[in-house]
């Protein structure tokens, strides 16, 4: 049986969701002449490349039961292919299907005959159902996981070890597939230089009052849009990407100092707006925004987003750096969650270069500017978002000694 160590069913599910059916359903007939699995069954993009290994396993089929007599059986379904005694009392039927099986690394993979179907009979009566069906094995950072498709049909289903026997050796496992774009930090990049910096004591109501007067200045106010605090506040969890676990597959973090906003348009809440004020060592480090950028990439690569595209410049992709003039740096780029929707969380963080904390604004803004399309915090995200940032650093960190640039 296929060894369950390292099995993740988090990956799977979350390129189940967004890649869809990428096959569909057909009925037997005459297999595409393909040289590999991928070129049969004409599989491309994020899919082919996350496989890990294909071969061949047993799994009890489902389509005939217990009941059935091995005339009613023959009559269903037409004459086997072979018919063969096993012992007095019981003989095997092998229906052979027209569907080519492989069996292989994803880097090279070959035939492995047709399909087929084997049902025991014992005194006349079916007893057991096999069928030798195609495994398609995912491979992932965090681990792997099983699909198998249908015997007689090429959409793939969720099939674990347990039900699946392979009929040889298992072929060697893939590595993870080299992602066609890397948005993480470059190995060069050096963390912006701490000192002893950080905000003062911030009341946590005085620290609302304060943001929400902010974004009503910021050419929102008369635009239909309002900002209001919740009662009682909220906490707010700062959304940094996916991770790949199935337990919990969303990487978040928390920082003492933060509040989160509701964007209220019509009397209906259409977006939230956190921020934080978070420490470097502690709540959320320069690996964590590192991270973040890295799980981008690798979400965008399976929802086939193109990074050069308009769609992908309107959320923040690529991810972009900037070093201020006072030699602050901040970051801006969407953190994107997948489950049953997907949520797009366009995300800023302002570290300051002699402060032992950040802050950290995000927003999510798409029932906002559905309704408000010509918002400014829609129309110049990164720019509204950084400039809340920066009226932190003033109002909060007090004077630094030098000119901080403002967009």
């Amino acid at each position: 049986m296929v060894s369950s160590k390292g099995k993740n069913s988090g990956s799977m599910w979350l390129l189940r969701i967004i890649a869809g059916a990428a096959l569909l359903l057909v009925g037997v007939g005459c297999p595409a002449q393909g040289t590999s699995f991928q070129s049969d069954r004409s599989w491309s993009g994020p899919q082919a490349d996350r496989i890990g290994r294909v071969y061949v396993g047993m799994r009890k089929g489902t389509a005939y039961g217990p009941g059935w007599t091995v005339e009613a059986f023959i009559n269903q379904t037409g004459a086997p292919a072979e018919r063969s005694k096993v012992s007095a009392t019981e003989e095997v039927l092998i229906y052979r299907g027209e569907k080519t099986l492989y069996s292989g690394t994803r880097e090279s993979n070959s035939s492995a005959g047709l399909e087929w179907r084997e049902i025991r009979v014992r005194h006349g009566q079916l007893v057991d159902e096999r069928e030798a069906v195609q495994v398609i094995e995912y491979q992932f950072r965090e681990g792997s996981d099983l699909t198998c498709e249908e015997y007689g049909g090429r959409n793939t289903l969720q099939c674990s070890e347990t039900e699946i026997e392979p009929i040889e050796p298992l072929p060697a496992m893939s590595g993870e597939a080299k992602l066609p774009f890397d948005f993480g930090c470059p190995k060069n990049r050096v963390e912006p230089r701490q000192g002893r910096r950080r905000a003062m004591q911030v009341d946590a109501k005085a620290f609302q009052e304060f943001l929400i007067a902010e974004l009503r200045l910021g050419s929102e106010n008369g635009n239909g849009l309002e900002v209001d605090a919740w009662t009682p506040p909220r906490e707010p969890q700062f959304m940094m990407g996916m991770n790949g676990s199935s337990a919990d597959p969303y990487t978040t973090r928390r920082c003492r100092i933060g509040a989160a906003l509701s964007l209220v348009a019509q009397g209906n809440e259409v977006g939230v707006l956190s921020v934080g004020i978070c420490d470097r060592q502690k709540e959320l480090t320069f690996a964590d925004v590192c991270a973040a950028k890295t799980s981008l990439a690798r979400v965008a690569y399976e929802l086939s987003l193109d990074a050069s595209s308009a769609t992908a410049r309107q959320i923040g992709i690529p991810p972009q750096q900037t070093t201020l003039q006072s030699g602050d740096t901040v970051e801006y780029f969407p953190a994107i969650m997948v489950g049953h929707g997907i949520v797009i969380m366009r995300t800023s963080i302002l570290t300051p270069r002699d402060s032992q904390q950040n802050v950290i604004v995000q927003a999510d803004l798409d029932n906002a500017c559905r309704r408000l399309p010509d918002l400014r915090l829609c129309t110049h995200t990164q720019a509204v978002l950084e400039k809340l940032e920066m009226e932190i650093i003033r109002r909060f960190f007090g004077a630094s000694g030098r000119e901080r640039e403002a967009r």
